[in-house]
């Protein structure tokens, strides 16, 4: 998830409609879309390459996190 942080409390997504579009994942199809994304080898450290980012690979990988 990316946001754009600014001092109105409008969705953000209504407030740039040409660059933000929120997205709503059915939650059964969630674990399916999880797959997707290990498969295409797009993870939270390859998003986030930070010490949070690794953390979040590492917590998922290991099985320590469900998501």
């Amino acid at each position: 998830m990316f946001t754009a942080h600014h001092d109105e409390i409008d969705p953000i997504e209504d407030k740039f409609p040409e660059a933000i579009k929120k997205i709503r994942v059915k939650e059964e199809l969630i674990p399916a879309a999880l797959e997707f994304l290990d498969l295409s080898n797009i993870t939270r450290y390859s998003v986030f390459p930070d010490l949070a980012g690794i953390a979040g690979f590492l917590k998922r990988t290991s099985g320590l996190s469900p998501g």
